[in-house]
């Protein structure tokens, strides 16, 4: 009797100390952003994004955390945010977007320490960008008039435009807004650059958007492992905006002898990853044109014959991120399941999906050099994102971070 008078007590005291959530716990909630694991699987470098309400105002900072777990470190603390962390090849450090300079620029952070030195300076903003894989050049985004000749000219027009006593608009031709924003005649184009910011290559020309502003995937530009080629993703029918139609292209680093590999499709194609061996290519297709909530599969690209399959045809599902393991023999995936984001593994050769990940909502995947740790951020109703370890042999999931 006096266990269970006990137990109420206990109960009625939970309900009045519980309380609604207000808005100021909504924005008292940091939030983790992009995720990435070094190239010796020692360290993840990710960002938290932190909120003031008095400033009505966010700021991000890059942190550090060892991947079997530990105490994280802050990297960045500039009043300007720092985003998008990207591992140089060698592990010596990173490089990240921050705005401190004016515009979103390419930084560099070693681990041994001293102030980010800043490694482009471009014009125009740098959107988002990646490494080549000897670390010796950048390819990156960043949004331009396609028909000027430098960065520098679209930059200026840019500035007469803003500048114009007259701010109408004349529109004939189509897109003309994506979303919250206008197009201004510009068009999203892939750079490659000198590691120092030297030296900036259009490698994809023309009226046309690289990546494209729909119906992308989470990267459509990347590397070939031997850094000789991109593929990218782009639409280049005479008007994105009355079809579905983007494929992926391969162009070399220095911007010649484009080819669209995925010309045979007329729906999407995008996120092309290179498997290791450089001898095959994944990427993501929908099958029937202007659908544009068609269903995905991951489709294997033999890049010397061309010959394509699917891998996921008796698969019911859409995958979204994707990651091939260190060997090149397996893939993982997640994919919107029943309210969840649940994770898979796919066997190239066997094409065997097997479920790894079941509860909740699960992204940002990555995987450890020697193919045993899956790496992943998990966030539930009751949890918002926290980076999570996944023993692939075990089976067992491990919280990292404690955001």
């Amino acid at each position: 009797m006096k266990f269970t008078i006990l137990v109420f007590i206990l109960c009625v005291a939970s309900l009045v100390l519980a309380r609604p959530m207000t808005v100021e716990d909504m924005w008292a909630m940091k939030r983790i952003g992009d995720v990435q694991l070094s190239p010796d699987g020692k360290w993840l470098a990710y960002s938290i994004k932190e909120y003031d309400m008095q400033k009505n105002s966010g700021k991000t900072d890059i942190w550090l955390l060892p991947a079997n777990g530990g105490e994280p470190r802050q990297m960045t603390f500039h009043e300007k945010s720092s985003s998008s962390p990207r591992w140089k090849p060698d592990g010596s450090g990173f490089a990240f977007l921050s705005a401190r300079a004016g515009l979103s620029q390419i930084f560099y952070l070693s681990l041994k320490g001293g102030e980010a030195q800043q490694l482009t300076d471009f014009p125009v903003d740098v959107e988002s960008f990646i490494w080549s894989p000897n670390g010796e050049k950048f390819a990156l985004t960043a949004t331009v008039f396609a028909d000027a000749s430098s960065l520098q000219e679209s930059a200026e027009r840019d500035k007469e435009k803003t500048e114009s006593a007259v701010q109408a608009k004349i529109i004939d031709n189509l897109l003309f807004r994506s979303w919250d924003r206008w197009t201004d005649g510009k068009h999203t184009h892939v750079f490659v650059c000198q590691a120092d910011g030297s030296n900036p290559v259009d490698v994809t020309p023309g009226k046309f958007d690289s990546p494209p502003l729909d119906l992308g995937g989470h990267q459509d530009f990347v590397f070939s492992p031997d850094g000789k080629k991109i593929a990218f993703t782009s639409n280049r029918s005479d008007m994105p905006a009355a079809n579905t139609n983007n494929d992926v292209l391969f162009v070399s680093a220095d911007g010649r002898d484009p080819v669209n590999v995925t010309a045979s499709n007329q729906a999407v194609d995008n996120q092309p990853i290179f498997l290791p061996d450089g001898e095959y290519m994944i990427y993501k297709a929908m099958a029937r044109p202007v659908f544009e909530a068609d269903q995905y599969e991951i489709i294997l690209f033999n890049i010397k014959s061309g010959a394509s399959e699917s891998l996921t045809e008796s698969f019911d599902l859409s995958p979204d991120e994707i990651i091939a393991s260190p060997d090149g023999k397996t893939l993982y995936f997640n994919t919107k399941e029943k309210g969840r984001s649940t994770i898979y593994s796919l066997e190239i050769k066997s094409k065997k999906i097997t479920k790894r990940v079941a509860e909740n909502v699960n992204s940002k995947l990555s995987i450890s050099p020697d193919g045993r740790t899956l790496y992943f951020t998990k966030q539930s109703n009751v949890m918002p994102d926290e980076i999570f370890a996944l023993n692939l042999k075990k089976e067992s999931i491990r919280q990292l971070s404690f955001v």
